[in-house]
């Protein structure tokens, strides 16, 4: 193991360490409950009919079909970080600005996750678009993930079209974002799927993009948010619906992390409107916190149960 090697280990075990001292999720719960929601049916056949994603999924079991989805999203539309949408964000408008664009026209990971939410919803899989967190709030850098229902297993997937991802355990069977921090907390086996990969990145060799894939989102299993409604609208933020760990304080991160941005940002207001979507927007988003109380944090039962 060279330098370089031990340093990337050492922080992979200091991010599983952070996970296995902050405990089980959901024990937060102040009994939130989750709903499930879809778009109109009027939006999917609209979305059906220009991008063919029915056929594009195929007609093989559920999750096959969303793995090809996971797939065609990747391969069509770039992530770029911290490129956000300037509109509504659904898989029409984010494609109208990815598809095909190459680098130049990509969006960040909340706008992939969710289009590839909505394909999955619209050829028939229950889907939900899942924000992932570090524990640390002194870090700005979060992200957001598709999960698809399986229900032949009764199991929630985790699918990632930023990096072409889905984790498996060591039975290779594919897991959800839970299941992997569990794994990762107790060090136990975990698995990348065979093509998980970042755009122009085809000659790093597979085992350093798993490597650096499961520390990347080491770092981002500390707890997780329901991702549905408008991306980074400060209104919505406060009722977003949490799977937090422990006695965790997420009014507390978010306090901390919006001051750790405004120091980090400054009073730049194009770095801001890049990064968070409006200029005012971690003015408004403290001032809410500063008023702030309660947040949604649902048990671990509620937060994975089967969508209804």
């Amino acid at each position: 193991m060279n330098e370089s090697e031990y340093r990337d280990w050492q922080l992979l075990c200091l991010y599983q360490g952070i996970l296995a001292m902050n405990g089980e999720l959901g024990v937060a719960s102040n009994g939130a409950r989750l709903v499930y929601r879809e778009r109109s049916q009027e939006y999917f056949d609209k979305l059906r009919k220009k991008y063919s994603v029915v056929e594009i999924a195929g007609s093989g079991d559920t999750q096959t079909r969303a793995i090809n989805l996971l797939k065609w999203v990747y391969e069509n539309n770039y992530h770029k970080n911290a490129k956000l949408m300037d509109q509504e964000c659904n898989a029409l408008n984010v494609f109208a600005t990815t598809f095909g664009a190459g680098r130049d026209g990509g969006l960040n990971c909340a706008s992939l996750a969710t289009a590839l939410t909505d394909c999955l919803q619209a050829t028939g899989i229950a889907a939900r678009t899942i924000g992932c967190h570090s524990c640390n709030p002194y870090d700005f850098d979060m992200h957001v993930i598709s999960i698809a229902y399986i229900p032949e297993r009764a199991q929630w997937i985790m699918l990632d079209p930023s990096f072409n991802a889905y984790i498996m355990n060591e039975n290779c069977e594919v897991i959800a974002p839970w299941d992997f921090r569990h794994l990762l907390s107790t060090r136990a086996i975990v698995n990348c799927s065979p093509n998980t990969a970042y755009h122009n990145e085809d000659s790093v060799a597979l085992e350093t993009r798993k490597k650096e894939y499961f520390r990347y989102m080491a770092k981002n299993s500390g707890f997780y948010s329901e991702w549905s409604g408008s991306i980074f609208d400060y209104n919505y933020e406060r009722q977003r619906t949490y799977l937090l760990p422990g006695n965790f304080d997420v009014i507390n991160y978010w306090r901390n992390n919006v001051r750790y941005s405004m120091d980090w940002f400054g009073e730049d207001p194009v770095q801001i409107k890049n990064i968070f979507g409006a200029e005012d927007y971690l003015l408004k988003w403290r001032d809410c916190l500063d008023i702030q109380t309660k947040v949604n944090c649902a048990s671990f039962a509620e937060f994975t149960k089967a969508p209804v």
